[in-house]
């Protein structure tokens, strides 16, 4: 096996999420890391910003010093200093992206081949004093180089792909591609001493692309009380699905999952008929009725952005007055990793401590499980209709004691439960929705 894995780590392709990997066992077992030593050193020397510091992280864990992301001095590419400008085909590609679930167009415009991740390039440019046009241009020779045309412009890649049956994976390759040479334009800029050590730290939060502590989390089985959609006789969805809804929204909601009390919900349920009949539920607990927004299509919980499991008991940069928090991760590669939690600073506030045993669980000053988050799933999203007496879910929850309950309406006074309902369906090519909002106090029994 540590053959392979050693094999592997010299795989470009397979560095990074190898790396992840290593990561969530060394936090657990660092003597196991001990053998891959030599390779995370010569890691250390990748033209990979982000390779390069994955390595020095797993060095650290391996002999618990402390290890600088080391610069190799290198002469920086000519065509960084070009000055082409391309500003009068950005504003032209920015309104025009593709339909959902189309390839990307085919362009030679360097904006439209680096997106989604403009905006870090630009940060570099302001960084370094370069010209924008040369670090992007720089960016797409870099993707050239790592794999071939067919990647770049994907409508080729689709026909091939339909013709064998197959489908995009949400991860676009020309993304990916871009992603790559993003982190190489950042090692080559601090080699050549454009940018210090300090300003590699400070880009560190934009350059974060997976969590290893996700992979330590284990999703649970669908909870029961949480129900699936109701069928007809031969697995389609009732024929009032978008028309009504059968009671008030906040009834439909579990206010208790077992013995603990749901602060929050997230999920989603879906039937595998041609219709794809989605249900998607929102509540949280909160101190005022008019502290969530909804934007439309959903309530909006208060966000943290691309924070690591292991940072989530250290920060203390969320919003002050929430609950909960949502962790935004569109960046990670993860799988699910858009947690929901606890808000770590009213933790604080109420004398809990977040002991890192369990998911996002706290415990109060006696040591009883306070509050703590339940992944749960059921079934793939990744399957495809027809399959009409199945149905696939997933979602997350916030769960606390009755005891930790009456602690926080102790201290913040009443709470209230905010619920939001999302349904829709397919229907000759169309989707039709619907959206339910609901307001209650929170009881408990």
């Amino acid at each position: 096996m540590s053959a392979a894995v050693k094999a592997s780590l010299q795989e470009q392709v397979s560095q990074r999420s190898l790396l992840c990997v290593l990561e969530a066992v060394g936090v657990e077992a660092p003597d196991l890391l001990g053998e891959f030593i030599p390779d995370l050193e010569k890691l250390n020397e990748s033209m990979d910003i982000e390779v390069r510091r994955m390595a020095t992280s797993l060095l650290e864990i391996c002999d618990g010093e402390k290890h600088g992301i080391e610069r190799h001095y290198r002469s920086l590419a000519p065509n960084y200093r070009l000055g082409v400008e391309w500003g009068h085909i950005e504003s032209v590609t920015r309104d025009s992206g593709p339909e959902p679930g189309r390839p990307l167009r085919d362009s030679e415009d360097p904006y439209t081949l680096v997106a989604p991740f403009t905006d870090e390039f630009k940060l570099l440019a302001r960084e370094t004093g370069l010209p924008l046009a040369g670090i992007l241009g720089r960016a797409v020779e870099l993707m050239r180089s790592m794999s071939n045309e067919t990647a770049l412009g994907e409508r080729e890649l689709r026909d091939t792909l339909n013709l064998s049956g197959l489908k995009f994976s949400y991860r676009r390759p020309r993304a990916k591609l871009a992603r790559s040479a993003l982190f190489r334009v950042v090692a080559e800029l601090f080699d050549a001493g454009e940018i210090d050590l300090e300003a590699v730290i400070g880009l560190e939060p934009l350059l974060r692309h997976s969590d290893s502590g996700m992979l330590r989390i284990s999703s649970l089985p669908r909870p029961p009380e949480i129900e699936p959609l109701l069928t007809g006789q031969f697995g389609s969805i009732c024929s009032n699905f978008l028309v009504e809804y059968d009671c008030e929204p906040t009834l439909t909601f579990p206010s208790y999952i077992g013995e603990w009390v749901v602060l929050a919900e997230r999920s989603k349920l879906q039937t595998l008929d041609w219709q794809l009949a989605t249900q998607e539920r929102r509540t949280m607990v909160t101190w005022s009725p008019d502290c969530l927004s909804i934007d439309g299509s959903n309530l909006e919980f208060p966000r943290v952005s691309h924070w690591y499991v292991r940072e989530y008991r250290h920060r203390r940069d969320s919003p002050k007055d929430a609950i909960i928090v949502e962790n935004r991760a569109e960046r990670f590669d993860n799988f699910d990793a858009q947690w929901l939690a606890l808000n770590p600073i009213l933790g604080d506030r109420l004398g809990w401590n977040a002991d890192g045993s369990g998911c996002f669980q706290w415990r109060d000053q006696d040591g009883r499980v306070a509050v703590k988050s339940v992944a749960w799933m059921d079934g793939g999203f990744h399957r495809h209709p027809p399959h009409p007496s199945d149905q696939v879910g997933s979602g997350w929850l916030v769960v606390a004691s009755d005891l930790a309950v009456r602690t926080l309406v102790d201290a913040t006074g009443p709470l209230y439960r905010r619920v939001a309902i999302r349904r829709s369906e397919h229907h000759d090519r169309e989707t039709k929705e619907r959206l339910w909002t609901g307001l209650d106090y929170v009881r408990l029994a």
